[in-house]
């Protein structure tokens, strides 16, 4: 007697009304979560971060006296001045610091710069760091002996009247992504004068550019 108690569904029970308007309802608010979605994705894009290289600049090391031998300078840096003038922070992931040189005698007076830039292998030159909306911030990477020594022996053929020589420059890149880990590069690339003893700005989209 209690079998004819229990209630068994219609064999098509998802065509009842009710169910129809459970899907309905189910298929709607789906929608309504991708339009979402996709309009916060597109205030994102208008707001995204974009990184901008301001300046380099040498940083020299304090001055050590050995006992019997000129006075020396260590532990130099390069300074590197990074904004952000997006609407979102930028995360990087990836970044490069490359030192070459390249003979403005090699054609004639006119100083010739490979087509693409040759950085070298490394990847965690400044580390892995944040830069927010609007903000400005300054990264410090310390120079080996070779590079300390280079730009030593610029600043000597400087004093010495020797002419500017070979062209130092100094050139990276950082990789960052937003906050859709849509992944893009902004590249520098500066050369050494020695008559200012400062870093200037290579003329070349190959080069400088923010994607």
């Amino acid at each position: 007697m209690l079998a004819a108690f229990i209630y068994f569904p219609p064999p098509h029970w998802y065509k009842s009304p009710e169910w129809v308007l459970v899907l309905v309802g189910i298929v709607t608010a789906g929608a309504i979560v991708w339009q979402s979605w996709e309009t916060r994705r597109a205030v994102m894009a208008t707001l995204r971060p974009r990184l901008l290289v301001r300046g380099i600049e040498v940083v020299p090391g304090e001055i050590v006296d050995v006992v019997g031998v000129m006075p020396q300078s260590q532990n130099w840096h390069i300074r590197v001045g990074v904004a952000n003038s997006g609407g979102s922070k930028a995360r990087i992931i990836e970044s490069n610091l490359t030192f070459t040189k390249t003979n403005p005698f090699s054609d004639g007076f006119k100083i010739v710069l490979p087509t693409f830039p040759p950085y070298s292998k490394e990847r965690k030159s400044f580390g892995r760091f944040t830069v927010e909306a609007g903000e400005h911030t300054e990264r410090m990477v310390q120079l080996d002996f070779d590079m300390t020594m280079r730009l030593k022996l610029q600043r000597t053929i400087r004093a010495g009247g020797g002419g500017a020589g070979n062209s130092m420059y100094c050139m990276g890149f950082f990789q960052y992504q937003d906050t859709f880990r849509v992944t893009r590069r902004t590249a520098f690339s500066f050369r050494y004068d020695t008559e200012t003893e400062r870093f200037e700005r290579v003329d070349n989209s190959d080069y400088n550019y923010a994607d």
